[in-house]
């Protein structure tokens, strides 16, 4: 018996955290303390970005699968968790009736949260009824979202660090030219500025909730951010600079999707 999607993710980012700062900490000792800033931030990232995939390929099963069907929990009991048998776990008895007219019981995992009168979706083969997987979409489909926020800033901030380390180790020498754009302004940069401070004073004019005039301010922001980028690359600046736009805009990015996926479009999913 496995614990719940939710359950198993939260368990694998803070042991994924603990394992990141274990490791980071020796590589900074041996190596560098950017380096391992770097790899003590990716870990856990890419283990919450893979939940990600995770929740998105579950919701995608139940609210897609042609098979399902909406059952009631009737009963939460309390099973182990481990082979000694003194940590427990609640497992959700669900009934639910198949296409052939019967009324089947199923179990979820374990750690599901559920309550007896809660609706779900089971998921099964005709063949087989009585093996069948018991999901919320709605908790699939929130879970997706932040353990995607978790990841996102993480996995950004430890690439940041990881290239910047790089970076600094291959240094590229400039022509007096290149040095020269460098160093100067751009209309790229004017724009961005523009769009930043008129993302940030604008979205107060939106007259729609409090979401989405965040979700606004922070889109123009990114977009802001992301001309940064391109203006970075561009003119050669400083790759730690431009490094830590592109991270700024990764994040404010991430929070626009969510804000966008929360505000109701997962009704369009």
């Amino acid at each position: 018996m496995g614990l719940d999607l939710a359950s198993t993710w939260m368990l694998s980012f803070f042991g994924a955290c603990a394992a990141g700062g274990l490791l980071g900490f020796l590589l900074a000792k041996l190596i560098d303390f950017e380096f391992g800033l770097g790899v003590g931030l990716l870990i856990p990232g890419i283990v919450s970005l893979y939940f990600t995939f995770q929740f998105a390929t579950e919701y995608l099963a139940f609210r897609d699968d042609p098979s399902r069907a909406t059952g009631r929990v009737v009963a939460v009991e309390d099973r182990p968790a481990n082979a000694s048998g003194d940590i427990t776990t609640p497992i959700a008895i669900v009934e639910f009736a198949a296409s052939d007219g019967a009324t089947y019981r199923a179990e979820s995992r374990g750690g599901s949260g559920l309550h007896a009168g809660d609706e779900v979706v089971v998921v099964y083969r005709s063949w087989s009824p009585a093996h069948a997987v018991v999901g919320v979409p709605d908790e699939l489909f929130g879970g997706a979202v932040a353990s995607g926020l978790f990841g996102t800033f993480p996995a950004s901030a430890g690439l940041f660090f990881l290239l910047g380390w790089i970076s600094d180790r291959r240094p590229r020498k400039r022509t007096p030219a290149e040095a020269e754009r460098a160093r100067g302004a751009s209309r790229l940069l004017t724009v961005a500025n523009l769009l930043m401070l008129g993302g940030l004073f604008g979205a107060g004019l939106w007259t729609g909730t409090v979401a989405e005039q965040i979700g606004i301010a922070f889109g123009v922001a990114s977009i802001g951010l992301w001309i940064y980028v391109v203006d970075g690359v561009w003119r050669r600046r400083d790759p730690k600079w431009t490094l830590g736009a592109g991270v700024l805009a990764v994040n404010f990015s991430a929070w626009v999707v969510a804000l966008w996926l929360l505000s109701g479009a997962e009704s369009q999913w």
